[in-house]
């Protein structure tokens, strides 16, 4: 995935840096839909065979910030 990240580094006091980084909302949707489409591979669901499950019910049955989480690794 080669986004656009846009970074600001800014000197704290103590030997301390705030980084704040901003991503476009389409990149974060793109790599939050592959992430829930990578665990729903190893998913097991009743009602789906095992590597079917779509990413709606993933992202459902998980919660969309765990699923936001996965994909921000």
């Amino acid at each position: 995935m080669a986004a656009a990240v846009k970074t600001t580094v800014t000197e704290l006091p103590e030997s301390r840096v705030r980084v704040e980084v901003v991503v476009a909302p389409e990149d974060v949707a793109r790599a939050t839909d592959a992430a829930a489409a990578r665990i729903g591979r190893d998913l097991k669901l009743p009602g789906f065979r095992k590597g079917k499950v779509p990413a709606a019910v993933v992202i459902g049955r998980m919660g969309r910030e765990a699923i936001v989480e996965d994909a921000v690794r």
